[in-house]
């Protein structure tokens, strides 16, 4: 009888010791390797990176997985092994150059990636992608953000004109893109035919002639060169030409020759 007593208190005193006994395989999975070094520190077993691996629902040095599984039992004293995310798999980003901005936009988009958009003058098709960073065909996390640049018209800026001449006004303006001029006279103490004044926009969209910018100078003497038929004509009022007609005729009249008249001797 005491023998057997003594037997089983030797093994009820071991089961309660600690060695050799089981317990729960605690949860290691989402946490980093020093929080998961302390839990299994706790439950008396042991840790051990498996490998390191891409985790879709881990971040970067998380644990993305376990062996043996929290749902089981483990020996205190045994090991449980560890795969740590390397971060979210990567995926090819799209090359979307000369798309349009909604059909690169769609096509990131449904990929995963998030999308930002910017503008830069260019002679290339207007609201096409010029160019994309990442580049497509890399190899990036999902959520990653790709900025495309799409292509908005060229401008260039509209000159200031004013105190030249209106032909060389209108050559300066039409070499730059600016090919639809038009002209308004008006009456100035400037010299016939220099620009006064000019109106339109600060920039002007190159080669866009169904874009008109405006300018006003002053009224041309009729001494002037006679206009291109393709230049837009000038608009002259009915008073003006009046006066015009009348300084001419008072002119002529000084100037013409008085004819000596005869007398008869009576």
């Amino acid at each position: 009888m005491l023998i057997g007593a003594i037997l089983i208190g030797r093994t009820v005193f071991s089961s309660t010791d600690g060695s050799g006994g089981e317990v729960d395989v605690p949860d290691l999975i989402g946490s980093t390797m020093e929080q998961a070094q302390g839990r299994a520190d706790n439950a008396e077993v042991k840790l051990a990176v498996g490998s390191k691996e891409p985790c879709a629902n881990q971040e970067k040095g998380k644990i993305c997985s376990q062996s043996p599984s929290p749902s089981e039992k483990m020996e205190t004293g045994e090991t449980v092994t560890a795969v740590v995310s390397t971060g979210a798999p990567k995926i090819e980003v799209p090359d979307v150059l000369e798309k349009s901005e909604d059909s690169a936009r769609k096509a990131l988009e449904d990929k995963g990636f998030t999308v930002n958009v910017k503008t830069a003058e260019s002679e290339k098709t207007v609201d096409t992608v010029i160019s994309q960073d990442p580049e497509g065909g890399s190899k990036v996390e999902k959520d990653t953000e790709v900025t495309i640049t799409v292509a908005k018209e060229a401008t260039v800026p509209m000159p200031d004109v004013r105190t030249r001449s209106y032909d060389a006004a209108v050559a300066q303006l039409n070499g730059l893109g600016f090919t639809n001029v038009s002209k308004q006279d008006v009456d100035s103490e400037e010299a016939a035919g220099t620009v006064i004044e000019q109106t339109g926009s600060e920039r002007a969209v190159q080669g866009r002639p169904d874009r008109p910018e405006g300018l006003q100078g002053a009224r041309l003497s009729p001494s002037s060169p006679s206009r291109s038929p393709s230049r837009p004509t000038s608009s002259v009022s009915g008073s003006s030409r009046r006066r015009q007609r009348s300084k001419e005729w008072a002119s002529w009249s000084r100037s013409r020759p008085t004819r000596p008249t005869s007398r008869t001797p009576w």
